[in-house]
């Protein structure tokens, strides 16, 4: 009889062990999948928010949370013990949903286990930019409030990595002004220019909203913001035209490009290409750093920086400007200029390419003419050297054996294989 009752216990124990696993692995049954809203030129731009998250057990399938409704927090996917990214759009011309939310939800999850939410503001981004401007204070205090539900649920400031774009950057900004700046980390994809250049740092993105604040910036000359915003400020291709970026008038490529190469720092392919760069939290008595990147023309737009010297053999009373393209079997080009300025001998500038230089098979030169330069018979002689970024002293420069003469405009390919065995490896 003993030994049944033991049976029994047994059983029971066994019974309450696997109904604890099956509880603890299964996930939560999820509600409806929920998408962004639409809205037009032709709506009023009343603020309607939407906050959509995804988790690494709802991937695909968005989770409508309601702020006002604490149950509809409690029982969602959200894990307090993970990292939350809070993804913030920019204006809407046409009041449709940003084509490029779903890849960076992907990328995010794709990267790390953490969670992540879309904040859809659609209909108050949409047609009339002045109003959206005035609906940015207004919407950080929902984004607030939801933070404050995660909060309640064991949430820290610290595990909040809020990703704003365009005016998402400076919704962010209120948003971590109103904690104090112990928010974890803020990251501004070009910051928005227009009404917020000439701001106060009250009323814009600024370094005292984050623990970490970092901007990249890929549009000053049309709508993103100039001036320094973050303590890191990342100035890709100089902060203005984007390499293999469409004009302004496809306007639905064109507002893809910062996310695009936003997201080559999330799955970085190679190692030794520039996708991010690594650091350290800042310094609050160091001033605010800016970096400079180049990227290539295509996917997943990382490149080796390659540095191009030319040097005259003598000075001209006019500039020259050389035409250089670097060339990678089954890899491509690219194309850089370098220009060495009236009476100077030395011209330099950067080339952002595919493969290390160690990859690069051929150099093609061409002398930039013009009908002016061929009728004075422009010629001009001197020696090419080039080098991979960072380099630790000159004697790291390859350089081309023989001097160089251009007349009018000249071609010339060199093969650097022999040449850079002695270099690499």
């Amino acid at each position: 009889m003993a030994g049944g009752w033991r049976g029994v216990l047994e059983l029971t124990l066994l019974t309450c062990l696997l109904s604890t696993v099956i509880s603890y692995t299964t996930p939560p049954i999820l509600r409806d999948c929920t998408d962004f809203q639409t809205s037009g030129i032709f709506r009023d731009n009343n603020l309607r928010v939407q906050f959509l998250l995804f988790t690494p057990r709802n991937p695909t399938c968005a989770e409508l949370i309601q702020i006002n409704e604490t149950l509809s927090t409690e029982n969602s996917a959200f894990n307090a013990s993970l990292e939350t990214k809070v993804i913030i759009h920019g204006f809407r011309a046409l009041g449709s949903k940003p084509s490029w939310i779903d890849d960076m939800v992907d990328s995010l999850l794709a990267a790390e286990a953490v969670n992540v939410v879309a904040v859809d503001w659609v209909c108050g981004a949409t047609a009339n930019y002045n109003q959206a401007v005035e609906n940015v204070p207004r919407l950080s205090r929902e984004v607030v409030a939801l933070i404050n539900h995660f909060l309640e649920l064991g949430a820290t400031e610290k595990s909040f990595h809020l990703v704003g774009v365009s005016l998402g950057a400076h919704v962010a900004g209120y948003v971590g002004q109103y904690f104090g700046g112990r928010i974890g980390r803020i990251t501004g994809l070009d910051p928005a220019g227009y009404k917020f250049t000439h701001a106060s740092p009250e009323e814009r993105l600024d370094p005292s909203d984050a623990i970490f604040v970092e901007a990249v910036h890929t549009d000053t000359d049309t709508f993103g913001i100039r001036i320094p915003v973050g303590h890191v400020d990342y100035f890709v291709n100089g902060g203005r035209d984007q390499v293999g970026c469409p004009s302004i008038r496809k306007w639905k490529k064109y507002l893809q490009a910062t996310p695009d190469v936003a997201s080559s720092t999330i799955h970085p392919e190679d190692e030794n290409t520039t996708t991010d760069i690594e650091r350290e939290l800042p310094d609050p008595d160091n001033n605010q750093e800016l970096m400079y990147l180049l990227t290539t023309t295509d996917e997943p737009y990382c490149a080796h920086h390659i540095l191009l010297e030319f040097n005259l053999l003598e000075q001209k009373e006019n500039g020259i400007t050389i035409e250089i393209q670097l060339i990678s079997a089954d890899i491509g080009t690219s194309k850089t200029k370098i220009t060495v300025p009236k009476h100077t001998l030395e011209g330099r500038t950067l080339a952002a390419h595919r493969t290390p230089l160690c990859g690069v098979d051929m150099v093609t030169l061409r002398a930039s003419s013009s009908w002016m330069s061929l009728r004075r018979r422009k010629e001009f002689s001197g020696t090419l050297c080039l080098a991979e970024l960072p380099m630790s002293s000159r004697q790291e420069m390859i350089c081309l054996p023989d001097v160089l003469s251009f007349f009018g405009g000249g071609h010339q390919t060199h093969n650097l294989a022999e040449i850079r065995s002695r270099h690499c490896q």
